[in-house]
């Protein structure tokens, strides 16, 4: 069983059984996103002296002023509190009622008759009052579009799950995984791959998720806390405090007990219910979602909740969750869109490999037109396969070595339908084992395909820069021996920003032949611009 709690509140509670069956069991995270860029103004020199390449600069999101957060405490008990209040006040009138002599009864009867206009009108300004309070707390879900019911400001929402984290921390303190374990490594891996391939949803990309995963077995739910859940449950609680109040003025206790529970067991079955399972249906199709887009098979989530099937015991709608049976035939129905979502993807990142393929000492612009020619002609790995090598060769070609790189992509190609289901491999290792292939392309198409930062992309600029710049402890003869060195030093959160900065550099001013050192900025810096200045 693993958490997951974000700064917006979400607690989630699974089994690790599920998660690692299950793809859609796995959009979890243990991952912090960092919001730093770097100009390509300073450089830093390796002994930590900053010059005129990287230089950080925090960019804080724009939020809204924040509002102060009832206490958690206090959110938690209002619910049951309102209640008694409501239960009291109805007794109360009822026993002040009953003492009134029959004359004082008559004349407070004639009152209300006479003032009902007033109350028609109060009645009408209560429901305006509901409306407007409703349709003003309406947000629209940045994933889904659909608008929402939100009473509770993150503080609050997070205050909450904050107690119910405490209480859980407590409960399975002892079965908690370490990080070390096989089991907590899988769950953070499959996560962080999904959450970077959905960056581009900004719920996902701004939040900090923290994991933690626990064996025990006797757990087989997830536990939810979802800010909207808790504002309809807060607006019901509201709607029924007036007929409550009037159900326990007008009832002898025993019976307006027993139209209590009545009123709160169908509110639970017509209400509280069909809604948690509109929700964990949606839930299920967001995660459908998001785990196409990172390439996972979506059709394993089907799989999962058929083999469940046999668990179905309860009643589904006495139940907070649709039956597993159910579940499978939502799935089932959103499958043909989430396979094209996967093919969608998966054919971007067959894209990103080609072009770096083709990019191998060749000029950006010559590389971007053979693309471009690729593309219309259908970059894909069927198309790829059945296209002849002197048609490939007429598309790529004046790339450089474009001969070598026909065969290249057509080996490469047909591996990947043959061994990879026509994606690409999702680590460096096993890019580098494909023709034409080598470690830079590995690291920057993990990069740039997955969103997985597995190491340094060193090309000529990097190594010569690198060298240069005195960033290696001894001079080195080869890429490869040059990001060995480089990462032996250099922080990882700067790893992505070193190829873009350099390659840059190294073909304006830092270049092979030539390099423009008396008007680089890093002279100073550099001990072999140094030597060329003076």
């Amino acid at each position: 069983m693993f958490r997951i709690v974000n700064r917006n509140g979400f607690i989630s509670m699974l089994t690790a059984r599920n998660v690692l069956n299950s793809s859609v069991g796995k959009v979890k995270s243990a991952s912090t996103f960092n919001c730093v860029n770097f100009h390509c103004t300073h450089l830093f020199s390796r002994s930590g002296k900053c010059g005129n390449i990287l230089k950080p600069q925090t960019r804080l999101f724009h939020v809204t002023a924040s509002r102060p957060a009832l206490p958690s405490v206090v959110i938690i008990a209002l619910r049951p509190l309102t209640k008694i209040v409501a239960i009291l006040f109805g007794r109360t009138f009822r026993k002040w009622w009953r003492s009134l002599p029959p004359e004082k009864k008559q004349e407070l009867l004639l009152k209300l008759k006479k003032n009902k206009k007033v109350l028609v009108a109060s009645s009408v300004l209560a429901t305006t009052s509901v409306v407007w309070y409703y349709s003003s707390h309406l947000v629209e879900d940045p994933i889904t579009g659909r608008r929402k019911f939100i009473v509770f400001n993150n503080d609050q929402v997070l205050q909450v799950a904050n107690l119910e984290l405490e209480l859980q921390i407590h409960l399975h303190r002892d079965r908690f995984l370490p990080h070390s374990h096989p089991a907590y490594k899988r769950v953070t891996e499959v996560a962080n791959r999904i959450l970077m391939k959905n960056k581009d949803m900004q719920p996902l990309r701004e939040r900090k998720w923290v994991v933690t995963v626990v064996d025990e077995p006797s757990i087989k739910n997830a536990f939810v806390l979802p800010a909207e859940q808790m504002s309809s449950l807060h607006l019901v609680d509201l709607l029924v405090l007036v007929p409550l109040a009037f159900m326990w003025a007008v009832l002898p206790d025993v019976a307006a007990l027993l139209t209590q529970w009545l009123s709160g067991y169908f509110t639970k079955v017509l209400f509280h219910l069909p809604f948690s399972r509109a929700l964990e249906a949606e839930a299920d199709q967001i995660g459908l979602q998001l785990t196409a887009k990172a390439c996972y098979d979506v059709r394993e989530a089907s799989a999962f909740w058929g083999k469940m099937k046999s668990n179905d015991s309860h009643i589904e709608w006495l139940s907070t969750h649709p039956s597993n049976e159910t579940r499978q035939m939502v799935l089932d129905a959103l499958m043909p869109v989430a396979i094209q979502l996967r093919e969608k993807c998966q054919d971007t990142r067959y894209h990103c490999l080609i072009s770096l393929m083709l990019s191998s000492q060749t000029k950006d612009a010559v590389t971007y037109a053979a693309m471009q020619r690729l593309q219309k002609h259908g970059l894909t790995v069927p198309n790829i396969i059945t296209t002849d090598d002197k048609t490939l060769g007429e598309l790529i070609y004046p790339v450089s070595f474009w001969k070598s790189k026909v065969n290249y992509i057509k080996k490469t190609t047909q591996i990947l339908q043959e061994e990879y289901s026509g994606d690409i491999p999702d680590t460096a290792e096993k890019l580098c084992t494909l023709p034409g292939v080598g470690p830079k392309m590995a690291h920057l198409c993990m990069k740039t395909a997955w969103g997985v930062l597995s190491g340094i992309g060193v090309d000529t600029h990097v190594h010569r820069i690198s060298n240069r710049l005195g960033w290696v402890p001894n001079p080195t003869k080869t890429p490869e021996a040059t990001r060995i060195a480089l990462e032996s030093w250099l922080p990882q959160e700067l790893w992505d920003e070193v190829n873009t900065l350099m390659v840059g550099f190294g073909q304006q001013l830092c270049k092979p032949v030539n390099p423009s050192c008396s008007t680089c900025l890093n002279n100073e810096l550099c001990p072999y611009g140094r030597a060329r200045v003076t």
